[in-house]
């Protein structure tokens, strides 16, 4: 039963309506239901403005939410990686120079070894540029491939994370979009086939595991996504975010599929934010093919620094000019991490499994309150799980469950034509918010059938 509450009624005239037999107290029922009565619909829907709004509830009222919204890590970072960084900040070095633009050299020889070990390919230390952020290596991605083939376009697998489009539009192109859902195989290769057949397209992006729909791509599709691409020369933008956040490999052995294995003009975007719980240092990475770092590029020798050149120059220069490189003293604590990994002292696959079985535990306690799950194609577990309400749409359950302090996205915010889904995170789920969640869904899931219970009398 909800609480309504008449006009703009103060906190303490608020009343409770008699027999009320909601868990809210009446501070928690007057600040949510305010909440839930702004305009969040998928053509104003602001994800800042909704964490901000979560957040001045959460401190303005001293409510507790389970955090499902905001794709935050919650496993806390390295000590060795916190050691390294604080060392580089100690001894002056990074404090005091300015980084070099293409990054740390012996963190890109780290880097280039643990891609190299996690996809099986080969990866030169040359061909890799440290980023701030997976979001600005997205950027320059899209910027380069659209300087490549001179198009115009780029095709979207979505759902997806929406500053990959956005970014797209900024950059003056044109932003093609093929909803992945649960068609896969050899319909999702043809269903690109013919987009490419119908249009010029620079490249093709998506994020493998995806967020949100955690869709992983599998051998056979990136084979024939390989395939499209080499027949109209288009180059591949492969988000890699979420690397080792799953436990998806190929053939049961320790390799991730990824298009790098079947293709040889493809951009790989990497972040420390999620695999490293750095996500406030903005530190990502964006490497090549070697035929692609060495294909020759024009730029605008005025904007972009330089004439004619290869993929490999122009990509450093498009850093340099974005931000002048990235946060220097954090790579010395990434380097760290990635040394440690690369030699065994530690194993990111082992600590990044709590995501997994954070997954399976939440996929069982929506089940058993009612809810059932958007992509039915047996998705792996790992940090996003998306899930829907019988008779409700999205951004209704979006609002519905703030009223039981859960906060989630509406899927429509992805770009997913799946307008009955939410997307929850599990990056903050602590044993703590796990029994405050199982108590919110089961609540939620009793009134649900009262509801309908007492519609049939």
């Amino acid at each position: 039963m909800s609480i309504e509450l008449m006009g703009d009624v103060g906190l303490e005239e608020a009343v409770l309506p008699e027999g009320s037999s909601k868990i809210l107290d009446e501070k928690q029922s007057f600040s949510n239901k305010s909440f839930s009565n702004k305009s969040f619909s998928k053509n104003s829907f602001n994800i800042e403005e909704y964490w901000s709004s979560i957040d001045q509830l959460e401190n303005d009222y001293n409510i507790s939410f389970v955090r499902m919204d905001f794709g935050l890590p919650g496993i806390p970072p390295s000590k060795f990686c916190i050691e390294e960084h604080c060392n580089a900040l100690k001894n002056g070095t990074t404090a005091i120079n300015y980084p070099p633009y293409s990054g740390d050299p012996e963190l890109r020889k780290q880097f280039s070894i643990f891609l190299a070990n996690k996809l099986a390919i080969e990866c030169d230390k040359n061909d890799v540029v440290v980023t701030c952020g997976a979001t600005q290596a997205l950027f320059v991605a899209q910027y380069i491939a659209a300087k490549c083939n001179g198009n115009g376009r780029i095709l979207f697998l979505t759902p997806t994370y929406p500053p990959m489009v956005e970014q797209c539009k900024l950059l003056g192109l044109q932003a093609l979009t093929l909803e992945v859902g649960n068609n896969r195989g050899a319909g999702l290769v043809d269903e690109i086939s013919a987009i490419f057949e119908r249009e010029k397209i620079d490249a093709i992006c998506w994020a493998s595991p995806n967020n949100p729909s955690w869709v992983v791509l599998d051998e056979t599709e990136l084979q024939g996504i390989a395939e499209v691409c080499k027949r109209h020369e288009a180059i591949a933008i492969e988000d890699l975010t979420y690397l080792g956040m799953t436990d998806v490999k190929m053939n049961d052995g320790e390799v991730f599929p990824s298009i790098s294995q079947y293709y040889d003009r493809y951009f790989l975007v990497l972040s420390a934010s999620k695999m490293l719980s750095y996500a406030g240092e903005r530190l990502g990475f964006l490497t090549g093919s070697r035929a692609l770092m060495d294909a020759n590029v024009q730029t605008n020798s005025d904007v972009e620094g330089g004439g004619e050149g290869n993929v490999r120059r122009f990509s450093r220069s498009l850093v340099f000019n974005l931000s002048a490189g990235s946060p220097y003293s954090a790579q010395s604590g990434i380097r760290e991490i990635f040394k440690l990994e690369n030699n065994g002292t530690i194993s990111l696959k082992e600590i990044l499994s709590e995501y997994v079985d954070r997954a399976k535990r939440l996929r069982g306690m929506l089940s058993r309150s009612g809810f059932y799950e958007i992509y039915d194609n047996e998705n792996p577990d790992g940090f996003y799980v998306c899930f829907g309400y019988p008779n409700m749409g999205g951004e209704e359950l979006c609002n519905v469950l703030i009223e039981y302090n859960i906060s989630v996205l509406p899927l429509t915010v992805f770009l997913s034509k799946r307008t009955d889904g939410v997307r929850a995170c599990v990056g903050r789920l602590s044993e703590a918010k796990f029994q405050e969640l199982e108590l919110a869904l089961e609540n939620f899931s009793g009134d649900r059938n009262n509801v309908k219970c007492s519609s049939k009398h």
